[in-house]
């Protein structure tokens, strides 16, 4: 039987929108989400936790608070200020990114996935996230407490590597429901709260 996805969004999004948590690079619920700050905590989050990517990203964004101060930046001291992130390679990869984006896009980040996948630095999930969150497109996003959580909707008994094309998929639908980048931020809060890899709440 398939999952009703309308039905499954109307809860997911009533549930995050009394239990969003907040973080330096999420928009509050009436504002509109910033492509600059979306991208850069992404780039910031991979493979690294909110706690320890918080106070990087507010520095960041106040030595620099758009592309363009940070494409003008000197890479050593883009490099300098990421210090102690580690993945030395997304650093470099974000300062190309601002310079492109800065240059060629006129400080406009690309809208779709497909177009952001072409910047440095941006791969698939990465590119789907800015879409959805940044720019409201649906799209298959899937980072750890995504896969967790629709797994679990979905019943899969399957590891998840074996599942990953089913769950792009459920993710793609979910987020075509509507409020895709509200619905991609509820199934990382909902993962990192209570459908948690061990003891789920």
């Amino acid at each position: 039987m398939q999952p009703d996805m309308p039905q499954i969004s109307r809860f997911l999004l009533g549930w995050y929108d009394r239990n969003r948590r907040s973080f330096p690079w999420r928009a509050g619920a009436a504002d509109a989400a910033d492509p600059y700050r979306v991208w850069l905590s992404e780039i910031m989050l991979q493979q690294t936790g909110t706690a320890t990517v918080a106070p990087y990203f507010v520095r960041f964004t106040t030595r620099w608070p758009d592309v363009h101060a940070l494409a003008a930046a000197p890479a050593d001291e883009v490099l300098r200020e990421w210090a102690g992130l580690g993945y030395y390679a997304r650093a470099r990869n974000l300062h190309k990114c601002a310079a492109l984006v800065s240059s060629q896009m006129k400080g406009e980040f690309p809208r779709d996935p497909d177009s952001l996948r072409e910047l440095p630095g941006i791969g698939p999930y990465t590119a789907a996230a800015v879409a959805a969150i940044a720019f409201d497109q649906p799209g298959p996003v899937l980072d750890g407490n995504i896969e967790r959580v629709l797994s679990r909707v979905l019943a899969l008994a399957q590891p998840l590597k074996q599942s990953r094309p089913e769950l792009r998929q459920a993710s793609q639908a979910l987020t075509a429901c509507g409020r895709a980048g509200d619905t991609a931020q509820a199934m990382m809060d909902l993962g990192a709260l209570i459908c948690r890899p061990r003891a789920p709440d």
